[in-house]
């Protein structure tokens, strides 16, 4: 299970998340993963991932692909909306269950 916990206070906001990393029943800390973190930069934002490692790789990528501003919370869903297409036909993301 990962954590992911967004605080806003002031105007500003503080983004953490645990480190721990799973591997079928194997788990292992963030001192024993290379880069354990799940918070990653983009542009201007910071994007927190819960979920399989394969999630992660796949979700950066589909990123990569174009060019999404994340700047209201209008343009994160449409933007989102985009990134998931690009899951589902370029990375044969399947949205069912399981």
């Amino acid at each position: 299970m990962s954590t992911i916990v967004v605080v806003k206070k002031g105007g500003r906001a503080c983004l953490a998340a645990d480190s721990q990393t799973t591997h079928g029943d194997l788990k292992q800390g963030g001192a024993y993963e290379k880069g354990a973190c799940k918070i990653f930069e983009y542009g201007d934002s910071r994007i927190a991932i819960a979920g399989s490692v394969a999630a992660e790789l796949t979700l950066l990528g589909a990123l990569d692909k174009g060019r999404f501003k994340l700047d209201s919370r209008q343009t994160i869903f449409q933007d989102f909306c985009e990134v998931h297409r690009v899951l589902k036909e370029e990375y044969y993301l399947n949205p069912g269950e399981h």
